[in-house]
C-alpha cells in the first residue's frame, strides 16, 4: 500500500532541518535590526551634536559647558570641550596700538612686580610668578588677591616691562564668557625673558607693543569645540568644529 503523507521519521527530520536553517537566519535578522536602530541612533546623535554646535556658533558668548557630568540635549548627552587655537589667541603688533585699560601691571624687578586700578594706588607682589583668574563669578585675581569684583565687561590688562633683567613667569586663567585683553608693552631693549601660559578660556594678547603708538586691527579668537555623544552610558559618536569670536 502506498501511503502519500509523511512518516513520523521524516517529520522529524525535516523540522530538524527547518531548524538548523531558521536558527542563522533568526541571528541575521536580530543582526540587522541592531544594527539598523544603532545607526538611526548615531545619525540621530549626529544631527543632535550639530544643532548643539550651531547653537555655539550662533552665540555673541562662549558657552561654559566644560562639564564632567555631560549635557543632557534632545534625548543624548554632550561631553563638550571648547579649546581656543594657540595661533589665534595672540597678536605680534610692530608699531603700537592705542588701548584703554581696567588695570596696570608693572614689573619693576625680579622680585617687585605691582599692580594698580588707578595707577597710584599699587599693590606690590615680591615674586617673579604672577598668576591672574577672572573667575566665574566675575572677580578678578591676582596671586590670591582679589583685585576687581563683579566684572561684566572685557576685562582689560595693560603689562609693562621696565629696563630690567630676570625671568618671569605669567598664568592666565578665565572662567567668564567675557573677553580677556592682554596689552604687553615693552622697551625698546629687553634683557629679560618672561613666558605667558594661558590656560582657560578667552584670553587675547598683543605683544611688542611701545607707547604713544596706535594701529588699527580687527582682532579674532578662534575656538575648537569637540563633543563626544553617549546614549545610556553607550559612546555614540565625536563630533567637531569651531567658532570665532570678534570683538
Amino acid at each position: 500500500m502506498n501511503n502519500k503523507g509523511f512518516t513520523l521519521i521524516e517529520l522529524v527530520i525535516s523540522i530538524a532541518i527547518l531548524m538548523i536553517i531558521s536558527v542563522p537566519l533568526t541571528n541575521i535578522f536580530l543582526f540587522s535590526t541592531k544594527v539598523n536602530a544603532y545607526g538611526r541612533e548615531e545619525l540621530d546623535g549626529i544631527s543632535a551634536a550639530k544643532k548643539y554646535i550651531e547653537e555655539i556658533k550662533a552665540s555673541d558668548e562662549l558657552f561654559n559647558v566644560d562639564n564632567e557630568d555631560g549635557i543632557e540635549y534632545k534625548g543624548y548627552k554632550l561631553y563638550v570641550d571648547i579649546l581656543g587655537v594657540e595661533e589665534y589667541s595672540s597678536n605680534e603688533i610692530e608699531t603700537g596700538l592705542d588701548f584703554s585699560e581696567d588695570i596696570e601691571v608693572v614689573v619693576l624687578g625680579q622680585y617687585n612686580i605691582k599692580h594698580s586700578m588707578d595707577g597710584i594706588n599699587y599693590t606690590f607682589l615680591s615674586t617673579p610668578d604672577v598668576e591672574m583668574e577672572f573667575t566665574d563669578k566675575k572677580d578678578f585675581y591676582i596671586n590670591g588677591i582679589e583685585v576687581i569684583k563683579n566684572h561684566k565687561d572685557n576685562l582689560n590688562i595693560g603689562l609693562y616691562f621696565d629696563n630690567i633683567t630676570g625671568i618671569y613667569d605669567f598664568t592666565v586663567r578665565n572662567f567668564t564668557n567675557y573677553a580677556m585683553n592682554l596689552y604687553v608693552v615693552e622697551p625698546d631693549l629687553k634683557r629679560y625673558k618672561y613666558s605667558l601660559d594661558i590656560l582657560n578660556g578667552r584670553v587675547n594678547t598683543y605683544k611688542n607693543l611701545k607707547l604713544n603708538q596706535s594701529v588699527d586691527i580687527s582682532p579674532y579668537l578662534l575656538y575648537k569645540i569637540k563633543i563626544d555623544v553617549e546614549k545610556d552610558d553607550k559612546y555614540i559618536t565625536t563630533l567637531n568644529g569651531t567658532k570665532r569670536f570678534d570683538y
